[in-house]
Order: structure tokens, then C-alpha cells, then sequence
């Protein structure tokens, strides 16, 4: 598949299954004739209960791979995006999360924690606002996981977006 758009940066979670053990990534970017365009490698280690990030930046002239280091993202609850630490009967996480995209507002302290129906996504889009308004008022589900408590991020979305001031509650 031809490389699309401009330059772009990502966040790949390897987290092995078993005994984990040692890892080989290979990441290339290719022209739409097929030829790659620019790659780049990275060898590591993960063991089982372990979760290594790597940073992926990619453009159509340059790939380059970068393990982050100390401790990525922090421990969350889904649908707290003021970041107060109460998701259930309120209304200021959904007026926040609309706030922050459509009125110009704060970026939200913890944008994993801002995604409540857990699909990856909270950029450009009313439904995350609509799921907690449902939630709190309507009866509708509860977001998922980590929710209520808190907890790490988790897969697929939670890495691209981080959270990087988790709530006093989580600390």
C-alpha cells in the first residue's frame, strides 16, 4: 500500500505472548511503484509481563524508530476528562471534551481518558461527548476498561493518544 498523506508519527506497544523473548521490527515505507522509499530497523528484547513503546516516525523520505523510555502514558479512567476523578452523574467530562475540540478550550490533562467509548479516537468527533452524556443521563453503557477504576492504557487506541498527566486520584 503506497505511503498517503505527509509526514506522520506513531506509537507501536509490543507486549509479548508466552515467555516474550527477543524481537526483530522492520518498518519501510514504499513508493506507489512498490520500491521502498526509506526503512529502518530496530532488535530488542521484551519479556513476558513487560510492554515496550517504540515511536515510528514516518514521512515519504525518512522512517525512524525510537524506544521511549521511563514510563509511557500513566493509569487513567476512561471518561474522566476533566481529569477530576468522577466520570458517573457528571456533565463537565463531555462539556470539557467539547470544549477542548470545537470551542478553542484546554487540551484535556489525559486524552486516552477522554476516548469513553474506547474506540481510538477523540479528535474531530462528538461521539466519545455523546457516549458519556448517554451514559450518565440515559442509562446507556458504561465505558470500558479502564473504567471505574483506574488502570493502564490498553490496546488498540490508548497508545496513540497517552495520557500524559494522569489524574491525583491515579497517581
Amino acid at each position: 500500500m503506497p505511503f498517503l498523506g505527509g509526514p506522520r508519527v506513531d506509537r507501536l506497544l509490543l507486549t509479548p505472548s508466552g515467555a516474550g523473548g527477543p524481537f526483530r521490527l522492520v518498518v519501510s515505507v514504499r513508493g506507489p511503484d512498490g520500491a521502498v522509499l526509506a526503512s529502518a530497523e530496530e532488535r530488542g528484547e521484551v519479556l513476558a509481563g513487560e510492554t515496550a513503546f517504540y515511536r515510528l516516525d514516518l514521512s515519504p523520505e525518512r522512517v525512524s524508530i525510537q524506544k521511549e523510555t521511563g514510563e509511557v502514558g500513566g493509569e487513567f479512567i476512561r471518561g474522566d476528562c476533566s481529569g477530576d476523578g468522577e466520570v458517573a452523574g457528571s456533565v463537565t467530562d463531555g462539556i470539557a471534551l467539547l470544549s477542548y475540540l470545537f470551542l478553542g478550550g484546554a487540551e484535556p490533562p489525559c486524552l486516552a481518558a477522554c476516548d469513553a467509548n474506547g474506540d481510538g479516537v477523540v479528535q474531530g468527533q462528538v461521539t466519545d461527548a455523546i457516549h458519556l452524556f448517554s451514559f450518565n443521563f440515559l442509562g446507556g453503557p458504561a465505558p470500558p476498561a479502564p473504567y471505574p477504576d483506574c488502570g493502564p492504557e490498553t490496546p488498540p487506541g490508548d497508545e496513540s493518544l497517552s495520557c500524559a498527566e494522569p489524574p491525583e486520584k491515579c497517581r
